[in-house]
């Protein structure tokens, strides 16, 4: 009797490591699933994934994008008319002659922008070093074009002030 009690008991435990030995395997797993764009829908997991029941079999391939080997092959054309592919010939140029109007009045902007610029820089003091003397035009005549002939003149005094004009004149 002792046998058969600890055969069961012995049987028992088996029963029950068994059981325990199928549970603890893994009967499901959640993998993540990423939202997808569907048209106008958003489809995307309640919780974020799903539940896969069975082992993971994992995929030891690096991930990549899809890549075309060669050319896709193209089955049909569809042909325009003469009148059709004329249309579109001068649709075509007015469009490039509606950009080539743009680019030419922005050069025309930005030359006239750059000669303000230029006349702006060019207006530099007017003055004359001649000799031992400094020489600036009247103030009647400081906007006229024939400045340098209404020059008033003064002597330069040796000393640093005239050597710091002598180097910021040249």
């Amino acid at each position: 009797m002792t046998y058969i009690a600890s055969f069961k008991s012995l049987l028992q435990a088996a029963t029950l490591v068994a059981s325990v030995g199928a549970f603890g395997q893994a009967g499901s797993n959640f993998v993540l699933t990423p939202s997808a764009v569907v048209g106008s829908a958003v489809l995307a997991p309640l919780l974020g994934g799903d539940y896969v029941y069975g082992p993971i079999k994992t995929d030891a391939r690096i991930p990549s994008r899809a890549i075309i080997v060669s050319q896709p092959v193209r089955y049909d054309y569809v042909l325009f008319s003469a009148q059709e592919e004329e249309d579109l010939w001068s649709y075509k140029q007015n469009i490039l002659n509606a950009e080539q109007i743009e680019i030419e009045k922005s050069r025309e902007l930005r030359s006239i922008k750059k000669a303000d610029t230029n006349i702006r820089s060019t207006n530099w003091p007017k003055v004359v070093l001649s000799g031992e003397s400094v020489c600036v035009p009247l103030v009647d005549f400081a906007g006229s074009k024939n400045w340098r002939d209404h020059l008033t003149c003064t002597p330069l005094e040796a000393g640093a002030g005239a050597s710091l004009l002598t180097k910021a004149i040249e």
